[in-house]
């Protein structure tokens, strides 16, 4: 179990219940439970409660990844198990875990919420010669664009009126969100933060 600095977080049970699965054992029900499924609880608690303290959170799932177990694929043994197939509905998972940590940000704390939601590479075109990145060269590992170009888009009620529905064409990478973030906590010197 992953235990999270004294008085700070939840620990997180790491263990799963099938060593090939993203599966959790949830001691109170007695069976499994997804692990993206227990960290969006989590993210709900914590975004609900009347606290206004600031807070940064980054909510990485493992839904979208090898082996593509959520629960919808593991519930229907009879569904198509393409590896395609498993992709559009481990996205379809995904999306309802974004819509319930949406949710919970709408509750009271949207308006001072920067959310960004961005992949980390492109699709792993060196396993299924289905998933290419065309017209992108390359996949993921590599350094072309179909490694490294990747949709994102950023919302919530802290953006600026002057750049909400625009459209960015120029490079970035997600570590370019660090002097951003260090920006709108205040932070002047980056040697410092």
């Amino acid at each position: 179990s992953i235990q999270p600095p004294e008085g700070r977080g939840a620990a997180i049970n790491s263990a799963g219940c099938n060593e090939t699965t993203a599966l959790n054992w949830d001691s109170s029900s007695g069976g499994c439970e997804h692990m993206d499924d227990r960290l969006v609880a989590l993210v709900e608690q914590i975004l609900t409660s009347q606290s206004n303290e600031p807070i940064f959170l980054v909510f990485a799932p493992h839904t979208n990844h090898s082996p593509l177990d959520n629960p919808q694929v593991l519930a229907d043994e009879s569904a198509d198990t393409s590896w395609t197939q498993r992709l559009v509905s481990s996205l379809t998972y995904l999306d309802g875990l974004v819509g319930r940590v949406s949710a919970a940000l709408a509750v009271n704390k949207w308006d001072s919420t920067v959310l960004v939601f961005a992949s980390d590479n492109g699709a792993p075109g060196e396993y299924l010669e289905e998933w290419v990145n065309a017209p992108l060269r390359g996949y993921k590992r590599t350094a072309w664009e179909g490694g490294i170009r990747v949709p994102a888009f950023v919302t919530g009620g802290f953006l600026p009126q002057a750049v909400r529905g625009t459209t960015q064409d120029g490079l970035m990478h997600l570590n370019d969100l660090y002097a951003t973030f260090a920006a709108f906590a205040g932070v002047t010197d980056l040697q410092e933060a």
